[in-house]
């Protein structure tokens, strides 16, 4: 099913989501008793609920099947206004401790509820700082580093997510469990690690994002040599403490079906890349063609931003927004 068509482009147009978030910021829109311990406000949660909504609609993968060593899935749908300010809002609402491991949105707020939009906003400055003036070298590196990669995986949790509440050819079955998205853009561990179900067992899929302007084809690279040392048995101890704890979140009868070390059968790579300039995901890949699992568990996501800082930019502003619903 084909994307919808996206508002005008990136700088001419503000979604009517990014709007509404925006308004929070003035008295007038807060909630009486958002600040009490019964939960978030009505806003943030429904916030959330219509932001996840909207990137359903909008957020399509394309599966196009032309290397021997993987498959490719072109995510369509991102680069637009409404999606990307979506996404801000859906990366908030995962800091704020609503986005659930067993695939759902929880209507509360995780965390010291004193002042919630306080600490939440600490949460979002942490990984996009307070604006986007980064005008210094320096900043550019923690731009290119540490922001917008952490926003790249943050899109590899959300398709995960919305492969748990939907079949959208992301992987060939439902996730039923999903790792929460890390705290912190320098946080050490595995980028994405998922649970889904296939012919009723249990499959492990796990995902490494990258975010570059100009050099995807170098990236992928680098993704798949993190894969090469998931085979070497370099990242069990990872994979170990992941597995525990998705494990609680699974049906009686997937976790029956958790064996010992069950990912050495039963398992997905999904590389993420986020770029800016053109480049053929199709060409044949030696390092991923090394790769022991089947070519349909190769599955190489690729979502090319031709308005690539505007769209980090963009999504970062949302985040700082949807900061004033919770």
């Amino acid at each position: 099913m084909p994307a919808k068509p996206c508002p005008p482009p990136l700088g001419e147009a503000r979604s009517a989501l990014f709007t509404r978030a925006e308004e929070a910021l003035s008295p007038d829109h807060v909630a009486d008793g958002s600040v009490g311990s019964e939960g978030p406000t009505a806003s943030g949660f429904e916030l959330a609920t219509e932001a996840l909504e909207t990137l359903e609609r909008r957020l399509v993968l394309q599966e196009e099947v032309h290397a021997q060593s993987h498959v490719v899935l072109r995510a369509e749908g991102l680069d637009c206004p409404e999606s990307a300010d979506a996404l801000g809002t859906y990366l908030t609402a995962a800091l704020a401790g609503a986005v659930q491991v067993d695939i759902h949105l929880a209507d509360r707020f995780l965390g010291v509820s004193v002042d919630r939009r306080a600490v939440l906003r600490q949460r979002v400055e942490r990984v996009v700082r307070a604006s986007n003036h980064l005008t210094q070298d320096s900043d550019r590196h923690w731009r290119d580093t540490r922001r917008n990669p952490w926003i790249a995986e943050g899109i590899g949790h959300l398709l995960l997510f919305m492969a748990g509440r939907a079949a959208t050819g992301c992987l060939e079955g439902r996730v039923a469990a999903l790792k929460a998205l890390h705290a912190q853009a320098s946080q050490q561990g595995l980028d994405l690690v998922a649970i889904y179900e296939l012919g009723d067992l249990p499959v492990l899929a796990i995902g490494e994002t990258k975010a570059t302007h100009a050099d995807p084809s170098g990236q992928l690279t680098e993704a798949t040599r993190f894969f090469r040392d998931i085979e070497a048995h370099e990242r069990d101890g990872d994979l170990v403490a992941d597995v525990t704890m998705l494990e609680t979140a699974l049906s009686d009868q997937l976790r029956r079906e958790i064996g010992e070390a069950f990912w050495e059968k039963q398992y997905t790579y999904l590389p993420l890349i986020v770029h800016g300039t053109e480049f053929d995901p199709h060409v044949e890949r030696q390092l991923l063609a090394g790769l022991t699992v089947e070519r349909n568990h190769k599955r190489l996501v690729v979502v090319e931003l031709p308005v690539f800082y505007e769209f980090f930019n963009e999504v970062a502003d949302a985040m700082r927004a949807a900061v004033e619903s919770w």
